[in-house]
């Protein structure tokens, strides 16, 4: 391995960025959304059946699988490795309870904006799908499935992807804040929700600066998971 190759061994790509968003677009919309992917009869193997929020459980579980899968790929062509991206333990303790409150803070000003902008704009406002999936979760089973994919699954595969491989390898290359922007902007977009594009890009905003103040992805994450099992569980008691 000559000088140069070593130099580049282990540097991320904002291209890889891209690259994976696009894979995950074409992947959930090809297999998903033609039916090429057995999402009812994998479904069926759940408790209580083929029903609709098993359905959408198992397609949220494979954009996980892809989500993670993706990341690690990369990282491991890059010769990279998960602490370059910031998955690592918080070195003070306090961020942890730190997080958590944030999430909490983030619910209630999420809240707040929603309620606002459904009375602003009736006519734009839809439920996100994941509101959509908790709505129609019946029984046990549904109701803790659900919730540990909104508040733990979900947050660790897209804080890998965007607090982490897409922040860090934008980071190489440009500033902080406007690494910070253009990760948020993504991971707004990526929820394919023009009506919440611009307070999801802010929350990925904070969420990000949590990552960068904590030094570790674990502070979005936790920050993350407590917004979404709030967000659920009072969507559950309703």
């Amino acid at each position: 391995m000559n000088k140069k190759e070593k130099r580049l061994r282990g540097q991320l790509s904002m291209i890889d960025g891209f690259l994976m968003i696009l894979v995950i677009f074409v992947l959930m919309n090809g297999l998903v959304g033609t039916g090429l992917f057995p999402a009812e009869r994998l479904a069926g193997l759940l408790p209580g059946g083929a029903t609709i929020v098993n359905q959408m459980l198992v397609q949220q579980m494979l954009q996980t699988v892809v989500m993670v899968g993706m990341v690690l790929l990369f990282l491991r062509l890059r010769g990279a490795t998960l602490d370059q991206i910031g998955w690592r333990p918080f070195k003070q303790p306090g961020w942890l309870i730190l997080s958590a409150l944030l999430g909490v803070v983030t619910f209630f000003v999420m809240l707040y904006v929603s309620v606002w902008m459904v009375k602003l704009f009736p006519q734009w406002a839809q439920p996100q799908t994941a509101t959509e999936l908790i709505m129609q979760a019946e029984g046990m089973w549904e109701s803790t499935a659900v919730i540990v994919m909104v508040s733990v699954l979900a947050p660790v595969s897209e804080e890998l992807l965007f607090r982490g491989y897409i922040y860090h390898s934008m980071r190489q290359q440009n500033s902080m804040w406007f690494s910070v922007a253009a990760a948020s902007l993504m991971f707004g977009c990526m929820h394919y929700d023009l009506f919440r594009l611009l307070p999801l890009t802010l929350v990925g905003v904070c969420l990000n600066l949590a990552a960068i103040r904590s030094d570790s992805l674990w502070g979005s994450i936790v920050m993350h998971g407590v917004w979404n099992f709030l967000m659920a569980a009072i969507v559950l008691a309703v």
